[in-house]
Order: structure tokens, then C-alpha cells, then sequence
């Protein structure tokens, strides 16, 4: 059995409903999109190109009761699954 690498804590932030529970990632990893999966959830939107400082650019709230789920980065698109709203 061979250890796990040590990792590196480069920075944290606060998500805008503090229950972060999924993270993607644009292919040249310089956009992050984070989902808080609870009511009301948002998604927000970083720039992380400065990994030390990541920076909230935007966020998007379908519906102020709805529990968003997952978001994953595909081209220029982020696509978003709601457990009430749906594909977005």
C-alpha cells in the first residue's frame, strides 16, 4: 500500500449558500462553477485563475425554493441539474 500524497490548501472561500457540494471546472481551469445543494442553492461562478484568490464573478438562482444539484462546464456552457426545476 503506498501513501497519498500530501495536499495543498492554495486558498478558501465562502460559497453564497455556505454548503458547497459540487465544483466544475472550465478545460483551461481558469473558471469554476459551485453549487449549493440546499434551498435556494445558487450557483456561483469564480475566476481561479489566480488560485490563491479566487474571485466570485456571478451567481444564478433559478427559483428561490429550489435545491439545485450538480453543474459541470462543457465549452463556453454550464449545465445545471435541479431536483424540482429541471435541466438548465
Amino acid at each position: 500500500v503506498s501513501a497519498l500524497p500530501t495536499m495543498t490548501v492554495l486558498s478558501r472561500v465562502r460559497t453564497p449558500g455556505a454548503f458547497c457540494h459540487n465544483t466544475g471546472v472550465t478545460a483551461d481551469d481558469r473558471v469554476a462553477v459551485t453549487t449549493d445543494e440546499s434551498g435556494g442553492g445558487h450557483l456561483a461562478i469564480w475566476d481561479i485563475a489566480d488560485k490563491r484568490n479566487p474571485v466570485k464573478l456571478a451567481e444564478y438562482n433559478a427559483n428561490p425554493a429550489a435545491i439545485i444539484h450538480n453543474a459541470f462546464v462543457l465549452g463556453n456552457f454550464v449545465h445545471c441539474a435541479y431536483y424540482t426545476e429541471g435541466y438548465r
